[in-house]
């Protein structure tokens, strides 16, 4: 029996690794176009619920909702909820990592996690969260063009290349992400 989701987004990089990561147990779907938010939260969790609560209103269905970001020690978290905008609001995934880098040039103290929150809302239920954490590290240029976001200039704990390095599918084996949507399916099952 294949599980259909609704997820609240429209970002193709997204939908792929979700549905990627949970399998063809599950039909992982964009919201509607007309579905509209403002990521106003300050927290992953703050921003992963208003983005669940404006799909869900929408649709009258369940949906879940994920934000992320990634948090450097030595930047006191930033640039945290703001990692897709970090640069600015039109910013590129390579804008935003350059500045990360430039900000970085002088810091030794290089660890940051990549953190998740899911948010699975239905109708009239109290919402449910779920949070993933892969740790690593800051390196000092980006390698690799696989994947999106920091994952050029993120190198996981353990691992001497940045997950732009990785396989799609080894990325997912390890990614904070999967291990939202574990507790995710957990619950669910």
């Amino acid at each position: 029996m294949t599980h259909k989701i609704v997820l609240a987004t429209q970002n193709t990089h997204k939908i792929s690794e979700l549905s990627n990561i949970l399998g063809s147990d599950w039909a992982v779907e964009p919201c509607p176009k007309v579905c509209d938010w403002d990521e106003t939260g300050t927290t992953l969790s703050e921003n992963a619920l208003i983005k669940a609560t404006a799909v869900a209103k929408h649709l009258g269905e369940a949906v879940i909702a994920d934000d992320s970001g990634l948090f450097v020690d030595a930047l006191q978290g930033r640039p945290g909820v703001f990692s897709s905008r970090y640069a600015g609001v039109d910013a590129t995934d390579r804008d935003n990592y350059l500045k990360l880098l430039e900000e970085m040039k002088d810091q030794t103290l290089r660890q940051a996690q990549f953190r998740c929150c899911i948010c699975y809302l239905q109708p009239n239920q109290a919402p449910k969260f779920f949070e993933g954490i892969l740790n690593g590290a800051i390196g000092y240029q980006p390698e690799g063009h696989k994947g999106f976001g920091y994952d050029p200039v993120f190198i996981p704990d353990g691992s001497a290349k940045s997950l732009a390095l990785y396989s799609a599918e080894e990325k997912d084996a390890i990614s904070h992400r999967k291990k939202a949507l574990e507790k995710f399916v957990q619950f669910i099952a």
